[in-house]
């Protein structure tokens, strides 16, 4: 028989270890990120400075110790640029080797191939956040045929193949797939489609030189939550709660960084001491200061937008989940927001102080502010709320959470999308010799295909589209008339969420082709005029340009000649009359003499 005393001894010990398990914070999923590169020849004329280089080696400098990484790069075939391992400095010193290493000249662009290269671990479980971020325009290529139709049935199988048996797949795996188009001349319908139906993000880079804020935005979705303090004329505020700040500053290649502390001492790569640690890339500046001065901080740039400042502090600033999208017009269109404040790890609720900090949202788009609205202390509590809304700006945004203590500020930085429930694009595939499309996709998961129909309008040409399953529409567009641009304008009628619903997309312009005279489409009997021998209005004396202001130089000098010219004209005209009354008075006496 077993004394109460030593029974609870054999159980004391599970007990404590329950306890300890309870106490134990609930630990993440360890971070797993893929970069998929397209290198094809079509996106080196769209990234002719190779961007796409540091803007990797960007994404392996902020990517944190002991997460996993790899690199991927492809056009024709994928190819494993940097191995997939865990994060340290010898991986990013392999980043920063390799990535000088990313030009090509191959012709195909097999996005298939490298979704499948990147996610081989796709039929394996894991304990990892797996992300993908693909960087391409989308626009597939994989045929080597050189009949037009040959090669329209095989992108066109590929495409299907990623969207309704790759996508599914590594959706059921757990893996999240954000998109980075660059380019306006791509698909963007693929590009999107891929990142919503995973739970990803996806943004447009209309420039290469966007490629670097728009990762940005990406890995506001990815990285673990970081707490900002807020940028102001490149100015931001550090308090003495803040043990630790890191500065992402971007500027051209070749310029000067320069820090400058509230003392007035000016920090750069060569100065720094050891309290600082500086990574200095070709496009942006890493910088860390350990125990900070308090007060104003300056950074001195060339760039004056895209910096971020992170910090570490005891006091941090929590926020609600945000959604990934956000439907434009579905439901109420308003959303819940709170935010409050922790203090090594216990929230605060002192409310004398919260009260007199002030709490505001804004909605982004790059520099653009879109929306704001101020977060109101609950009557009973230790958070701020408001409820955001509605959103009637598509494309992607950022949400900017701020409290301002007067002497102290925080923020947070969430990325989303505004979307409609069907999205409308243009697949311009004509820089690979295929017809041009517009898709019309469904967005919204609750979208039931046979409730909706469109009315399509190309300038005053009615168009139909025919549905290809998977909530995808298409409207071919090789028989428009291309002398001039297309207007297209799509409405949607039908029933959404058991409501009629009738929704006007934006306008979409399928250009037209661009007619020219040159020496090859002239008659024979005519003769281009050789623009060499022509003196243009850049090589003329400068003493010929015209005047604009009375303030010119010129101006006296022009005013003495036309005095001089006005002088001497009256000279002449004075002249000739003397001439004249002296031929009229010999005249006159002739006359007399002859009479008498």
């Amino acid at each position: 028989m077993i004394q109460p005393g030593k029974q609870f001894s054999h159980v004391a010990p599970l007990l404590w270890l329950i306890c300890l398990l309870w106490l134990l914070p609930v630990q993440a999923l360890a971070l797993d990120v893929r970069f998929v590169v397209d290198i094809s020849e079509r996106i080196n004329q769209s990234d002719p400075d190779q961007l796409r280089a540091p803007t990797t080696r960007l994404l392996a400098d902020l990517l944190p110790e002991r997460a996993h990484a790899g690199v991927w790069t492809f056009a024709a075939q994928p190819h494993p640029l940097v191995r997939h391992g865990v994060v340290n400095t010898a991986w990013r010193a392999e980043v920063r080797q390799a990535s000088i290493h990313m030009d090509s000249q191959a012709h195909r662009t097999d996005i298939e191939a490298a979704l499948v290269a990147a996610t081989w671990d796709r039929q394996q479980a894991s304990n990892r956040a797996r992300h993908v971020i693909l960087l391409s325009d989308g626009l597939l290529d994989v045929s080597s045929a050189e009949d037009q139709n040959r090669r329209i049935a095989d992108n066109d199988a590929s495409r299907s193949r990623i969207l309704r048996r790759l996508v599914p797949e590594l959706a059921e795996a757990g893996f999240v797939i954000h998109t980075l188009t660059l380019s306006d001349l791509s698909d963007p319908d693929l590009m999107a489609t891929l990142a919503l139906r995973t739970g990803g993000q996806h943004v447009v880079a209309e420039t290469a030189d966007e490629l670097m804020p728009r990762l940005m935005q990406l890995l506001n979705r990815i990285l673990p939550s970081h707490e900002e303090v807020p940028l102001e004329n490149d100015r931001f505020l550090i308090d003495e709660l803040v043990d630790e700040f890191t500065a992402l500053i971007f500027h051209a290649p070749g310029a000067e960084v320069i820090l400058q502390s509230p003392e007035g001492q000016q920090l750069t790569a060569e100065t720094s001491a050891q309290a600082q640690r500086w990574h200095q890339g070709s496009h942006y500046a890493l910088v860390t200061v350990n125990q900070p001065a308090p007060g104003q901080w300056l950074i001195l740039a060339d760039q004056p937008a895209g910096h971020r400042v992170t910090v570490i502090s005891d006091l941090r600033l929590h926020t609600s989940d945000w959604p990934t999208v956000v439907y434009r017009g579905v439901g109420s269109g308003s959303f819940a927001m709170q935010a409050w404040f922790t203090e090594a790890g216990q929230v605060v609720d002192r409310r004398p102080l919260l009260s007199i900090l002030q709490a505001s949202v804004s909605a982004l788009r790059d520099e653009e502010r879109l929306d704001a609205w101020l977060l109101d202390l609950q009557p009973q509590g230790y958070r701020y709320e408001a409820r955001l809304g509605p959103f009637s700006q598509l494309g992607d945004q950022q949400l900017y959470v701020e409290i301002d203590g007067h002497t102290f500020r925080r923020q947070r930085v969430m990325a989303f999308q505004v979307m409609d429930i069907v999205g409308a694009s243009l697949q311009q595939s004509e820089a690979i010799g295929l017809p041009p499309r517009l898709i019309l996709r469904a967005q919204h998961p609750e979208v039931r295909p046979n409730e909706l129909r469109f009315e399509i309008q190309a300038n005053d040409e009615t168009l139909s589209a025919s549905y290809q399953g998977e909530g995808e529409w298409r409207v071919e567009l090789n028989d428009l008339s291309r002398a001039f641009d297309q207007h297209l304008s799509v409405t949607l009628r039908g029933v959404f969420q058991g409501r009629p619903v009738v929704l006007t997309l934006p306008e979409l312009i399928l250009p037209g082709e661009e007619r020219r005279l040159d020496s090859e489409t002239l008659p024979d009997f005519v003769t281009p005029i050789d623009t060499s021998l022509v003196q243009t209005a850049e090589t003329l004396p400068g003493w010929l340009d015209p005047l604009t202001d009375w303030n010119d130089p010129r101006i006296p000098t022009l005013l003495a000649g036309v005095a001089g010219f006005n002088f001497l004209l009256l000279l002449i005209a004075w002249w000739r009359f003397r001439r004249f009354v002296k031929r009229w008075v010999v005249q006159r006496g002739a006359t007399k003499a002859a009479r008498g």
